[in-house]
């Protein structure tokens, strides 16, 4: 399974969950947000809404495809006759929403997403008052939502993933702040495509590995192997050279893939285990370290690569410190294609020999 369909699988394998405790030595748990959303950018012309459509044939109507909304639309509103008007957050919870082609989204449609991708909650002042006297609710497993005469309130659980050509950036500070917060609560990939891949695309033999893990009625999570754990995750995020190169300022970083890796074990459960319970425990460390050393090289490579540094920066950072490294090495800690080293070590000026290939 390639890690872009790794973490897809998790993302729609979490969609249910409500509450994941992950328990301190001292026996003191923290809940952390158990959705994975995610953010994958990839070329023109390379499928991003083949991917969306491939998600809906194995969630079916799990699944909820939006290419643009606005802010009243998404969280709901009073029209002029003061008539409460539901947002599509009233139909999301405990579902996947897929947003193909997040960059065409007005900002107020992106920001109004802040709260609710990170906390689950949401707030929104109406222009209108409503024209009943009472409060209205909508609730259930999910969703729980009061609308009253001036402002619509709730939280909701779902997962959202977006995608786009690029990775967005704003250039005036106060929106820069905001969508820097709001595409923290994702998780970023950074698909490249070769030449073969478009062959693949235009035979309609291009096909993502989806496949649904959810236990549709699993809740809460327990984590408990904590100790373990977390030396386990920071022996191997301090030997990482990619970690070394992240300025002190920015180490933040951490806590993010730390969350993304516990995330991953818990997918790794459920996976394999028939879980027909509301509530599970999981004791055994072995299923955050599967593959652990993979996973936690490749989110990093893919948060530096989204905001402190391009891989080329990266690249020649990790060439200066493994002159020996092979095609393959880099390869697998860039989680780029063949064709992409080739081309970095033209860029640099590298004539390179090594078992697999010349680069003059």
């Amino acid at each position: 399974m390639e890690h872009f369909e790794y973490i897809v699988n998790a993302s729609l394998a979490l969609r249910k969950i409500t509450s994941i405790n992950v328990y301190n030595p001292e026996g003191r748990p923290f809940q952390m947000r158990p959705q994975l959303h995610v953010f994958f950018c990839q070329p023109y012309g390379s499928g991003k809404s083949s991917v969306f459509k491939q998600i809906r044939r194995v969630i079916g109507d799990d699944c909820i495809i939006e290419d643009d909304f606005t802010m009243p639309g998404f969280l709901g509103s009073v029209d002029k006759h003061r008539c409460y008007v539901p947002g599509e957050i009233n139909d999301v919870g405990g579902k996947v929403m897929c947003i193909d082609e997040w960059n065409n989204l007005n900002t107020d449609a992106r920001h109004c997403l802040l709260s609710v991708l990170e906390n689950n909650t949401f707030k929104r002042k109406l222009g209108y008052a409503l024209k009943d006297k009472d409060s209205m609710y909508f609730k259930d497993e999910f969703t729980d939502i009061t609308v009253d005469k001036s402002s619509i309130r709730g939280s909701v659980y779902f997962t959202c993933i977006a995608g786009a050509m690029f990775f967005p950036k704003e250039e005036k500070i106060n929106a820069k702040v905001k969508e820097e917060a709001l595409l923290s609560r994702f998780m970023p990939h950074f698909r490249e495509f070769e030449l073969k891949d478009y062959m693949k695309l235009t035979r309609g033999s291009m096909y993502n590995n989806f496949e649904d893990y959810c236990a549709p009625g699993l809740r809460v999570v327990n984590v408990k192997p904590i100790r373990e754990l977390h030396k386990a995750y920071w022996d191997h995020l301090n030997s990482l050279d990619a970690f070394e190169q992240i300025p002190s300022d920015r180490r933040g970083y951490a806590s993010r893939v730390w969350m993304d890796f516990i995330r991953f074990g818990v997918f790794n459960y459920i996976r394999e285990h028939n879980v027909n319970k509301r509530l599970v425990t999981i004791r055994s460390p072995r299923w955050f370290l599967r593959d652990m050393e993979m996973r936690i090289g490749l989110q990093l490579a893919m948060y530096i690569h989204k905001d402190l540094m391009s891989n080329y920066e990266l690249f020649v950072l990790l060439s200066a410190r493994h002159p020996d490294w092979s095609t393959a090495d880099f390869m697998r800690e860039l989680d780029v294609t063949e064709r992409t080293i080739r081309r970095y070590r033209a860029r640099a000026g590298m004539s390179v020999v090594d078992s697999e290939e010349v680069v003059s």
